[in-house]
């Protein structure tokens, strides 16, 4: 099964996430709401506040991509969707394997080796409290009303509908090229596009790690040949396991440059 998944990512191209470019918002004059929509706070009771910057930090992941790491990455990567929500902080339900080494991890281990949280953060006494209340799908969701709210019809065929606002078309662009990596049609929204759009709109949680993890646990294997897979991802998780340094990245063949 393994030479298999191995077999058919080989013949895939590993794409590099967009680096979040404030510029782009500063021609828009929006890029300060932005930031401010990117923070994600939980306030205690007793007024004790517990700010997130997760949204941030996942679209501002860069760096150039290693192939061979990919091929390991996401040959080996196994998530346990059907894990004990109760157990979101202590069970380990993550593996993948990094330069011949098997790591199991928590959800909240991961989030820091991926760079949206600080491992400070993790002993913040709110930490558990925000983290758990965080959404890890859109079954909830209403995809048909919101896609109301932001949809316009084109004037070439009325029965197609793209994003209506510029900021709006911004923000799905962010979306597709930064964590999910497709190359076309970033304009017309999928479901799980909308639900991270009004998340950011609306500035309610949803839990990145869960949902980077599983969309690569998910679609990596099956994408068309030749299609895109998101490795800015994997040079992050390499940074913070003590890889990314002369002697591992000597074993690798030339990187893909980064873009942003």
């Amino acid at each position: 099964m393994l030479i298999v998944k191995v077999s058919v990512l080989q013949g895939k191209g590993f794409g590099i996430p967009r680096v979040l470019s404030w510029n782009l918002f500063y021609s828009f004059n929006c890029e300060e709401i932005l930031k401010n929509k990117m923070k994600f706070g939980y306030l205690d009771k007793d007024g004790d506040v517990f700010v997130a910057y997760s949204w941030e930090r996942a679209l501002s992941i860069y760096g150039d991509v290693y192939p061979e790491w990919c091929l390991e990455f996401f040959s080996k990567m196994y998530f346990d969707r059907d894990v004990d929500r109760t157990k979101l902080m202590t069970k380990k339900y993550i593996w993948f394997r990094f330069c011949g080494v098997e790591k199991e991890l928590t959800l909240p281990e991961f989030v820091v080796l991926l760079g949206l949280y600080e491992e400070v953060e993790l002993s913040h006494r709110l930490f558990a409290i925000h983290f758990t209340r965080l959404e890890v799908d859109d079954k909830l969701f209403n995809h048909e009303a919101f896609w109301r709210k932001i949809g316009a019809p084109t004037n070439i065929n009325p029965e197609t509908s793209l994003i209506r606002e510029p900021f709006m078309r911004i923000v799905n662009k962010l979306l597709v090229g930064s964590l999910f990596h497709r190359a076309g049609s970033k304009e017309r929204c999928q479901k799980r596009d909308m639900w991270l759009m009004s998340a950011l709109e609306e500035s309610w949680g949803i839990n990145l790690a869960w949902v980077i993890f599983e969309h690569r646990c998910k679609h990596a294997p099956g994408l068309k040949e030749n299609s895109l897979i998101c490795g800015g991802y994997v040079t992050k998780i390499a940074a913070s396991l003590g890889y990314l340094n002369e002697d591992e990245v000597a074993k690798c063949s030339n990187p893909i440059e980064s873009k942003t």
